[in-house]
């Protein structure tokens, strides 16, 4: 009986942690990842639609990052050009200086509007057919002070 209470016990409790978890908007440099599986709290990335993609020029070979748990794309880069949106609108970015290869043609930090993305692949990727590549990557967003970090899928591929 008392095992019994505490497996029906544990839902709540984990659950009241998640709940107590930092929101984006408050977060400062250095402060620890968010929650992996997050939706809710997504900020500052917004979803993009293949049409804004395409209007940034960011299509092509190169790569996307979504949120493995809605595989909605959040972070789109081909060549040299990539795109973000934020609460504010669209972000167009381009090439931070000594930016390495995230993937052939593309590359792993962008900057422009004050922001700078850094998009670090995790672990083992897996090839999907002979031209698409996928894994999971970090993705961190600078703003000035502002640090978020979260854990997803990168696409690449042409």
């Amino acid at each position: 009986m008392i095992t019994a209470v505490v497996s029906l016990l544990a839902p709540v409790v984990a659950l009241s942690l998640m709940a107590a978890a930092p929101t984006l908007a408050n977060m400062s440099v250095g402060v620890p990842r968010n929650g992996v599986g997050a939706t809710a709290s997504v900020a500052p990335l917004r979803p993009l639609s293949m049409p804004m993609v395409m209007k940034a020029g960011a299509v092509g070979t190169g790569c996307s990052w979504s949120l493995a748990k809605d595989r909605r794309m959040r972070f789109a880069a081909a060549d040299d050009r990539a795109v973000i949106r934020l609460a504010s609108g669209i972000v167009h970015l381009r090439p931070a200086a000594g930016a390495g290869d995230l993937f052939p043609f593309t590359h792993h930090r962008w900057v422009g509007d004050s922001i700078t993305v850094t998009v670090t692949p995790v672990g083992r990727s897996t090839w999907r057919g002979t031209e698409v590549n996928e894994g999971a990557a970090d993705i961190e967003v600078r703003n000035g002070d502002r640090r978020w970090i979260a854990r997803g899928r990168l696409t690449c591929g042409s």
